[in-house]
């Protein structure tokens, strides 16, 4: 086990970077969802006074961004299936 090597392909290499590009793009989607779904409620109901036309597009941002995830996270379970 001392000197074992672990040997990873040029493709390997290239598909491993893919998904950890895919992987930080879905960190920063649910970051940026979750900190506009933060502004939604609390003290002051800042959200609520918004006219609603700014209301829905906000939540229609929001929907997006976890489209966007829900895409991306396909994606990585697609590629961890054809990797088996």
């Amino acid at each position: 086990m001392g000197n074992e090597q672990l040997v990873i392909s040029a493709n390997e290499t290239l598909v491993l970077a893919d998904d950890l590009g895919l992987r930080d793009e879905v960190d920063k989607k649910l970051l940026q969802a979750w900190s506009l779904v933060q502004n939604t409620y609390g003290e002051g109901d800042s959200f609520r006074r918004l006219s609603d036309d700014i209301q829905e597009a906000y939540m229609y941002t929001i929907s997006d961004l976890l489209d966007s995830v829900r895409s991306a996270w396909r994606e990585l379970e697609r590629r961890r299936m054809a990797n088996r």
